[in-house]
């Protein structure tokens, strides 16, 4: 009888601390999301950055790995720095376009260059939409054309991965499609827009 009386311990001991290991996890997961990263969400307000994300997040990140921008002279280096690895990245797939359209190189190459780039440009979205987040004065974020600039470099960098996840679902003709309307014009202009928001 007391070796049973033992073993029913030892199970209600076992289950106990599953419980308490399983809520300890949901307490982790619930505070930094599954991916064990913030999100980067703005604040509420009424002013033109509240709907950018990033614009209101606090001064010391509570989670490793983020870098707060806390300056004009930081959020322009910063973008600076995207914005000509973003353009590195679609100059590439130009070349690569360039050979394939012009028959020197074959479709799985071309796609596999195209698949190699959609990891770069995977990984610079990383670093600025998940890995940074923004703490300019108001006085700052209207002196850096915050707003514009945060959405101009979204749209220009949406132009170029948008172009790279169609070329893996497309026919030839549509692959040249989207380059001419993706890479070719929007792309093109939404970056001329973009340099213009960052000098003015």
């Amino acid at each position: 009888m007391k070796l049973q009386l033992s073993k029913a311990q030892m199970w209600i001991a076992a289950a106990i601390l599953v419980i308490l290991l399983a809520a300890g996890g949901y307490k982790v997961m619930h505070k930094t999301g599954e991916s064990g990263i913030a999100p980067n969400s703005g604040g509420t307000g009424t002013n033109a950055a509240d709907s950018v994300p990033g614009a209101n997040q606090a001064a010391d990140s509570k989670y490793p790995g983020i870098t707060t921008v806390t300056s004009k002279q930081e959020f322009i280096s910063k973008h600076e720095n995207w914005i000509n690895r973003l353009d590195e990245i679609a100059q590439k797939v130009n070349v690569a376009y360039g050979g394939w359209s012009s028959g020197k190189i074959k479709t799985d190459e071309f796609l596999n260059t195209c698949g190699t780039l959609r990891q770069e440009i995977k990984i610079l979205n990383k670093e600025t939409d998940l890995y940074t987040e923004y703490n300019l004065n108001r006085a700052d974020q209207q002196s850096v054309n915050y707003t514009a600039v945060i959405k101009g470099y979204a749209h220009a960098s949406k132009d170029v991965n948008d172009f790279l996840e169609y070329a893996f679902r497309s026919s030839d003709e549509k692959i040249k499609d989207r380059y001419a309307n993706l890479m070719e014009t929007k792309y093109k202009n939404d970056l001329a827009q973009l340099k213009k928001d960052m000098k003015s």
